[in-house]
């Protein structure tokens, strides 16, 4: 109810997070900008938010390597990266032939 008195509207980024194919334009413009760590951040909540076995089964990554990728700092490796990529594309595609 403030919001509104304030001029803002209620706003939930669940389906953004959730959509495959806005998750992968914004991992690509973080690249793109060269900021590494909204990269990572970007793939993490893509990760967080999927289904897991689906998405290990569709990446051929097993899922430990995907709570690794979520729970260690640090920096994964290009493949990984790579393989991830590709599994969120194939999941955007095969969301958009449902």
């Amino acid at each position: 109810m403030k919001l509104k008195k304030m001029g803002l509207i209620e706003y939930d980024p669940s389906k953004e997070v959730r959509d495959p194919e806005v998750m992968f334009s914004t991992f690509l413009s973080c690249l793109q900008e060269g900021d590494d760590v909204a990269a990572r951040e970007v793939l993490t909540t893509a990760l967080r938010y999927c289904n897991k076995s689906r998405f290990a089964r569709i990446s051929g990554i097993p899922r430990r390597t995907f709570y690794n990728f979520l729970d260690e700092p640090g920096s994964p490796s290009l493949a990984l990266v790579a393989k991830v990529c590709c599994a969120i594309r194939a999941e955007a595609s095969g969301r958009s032939r449902e």
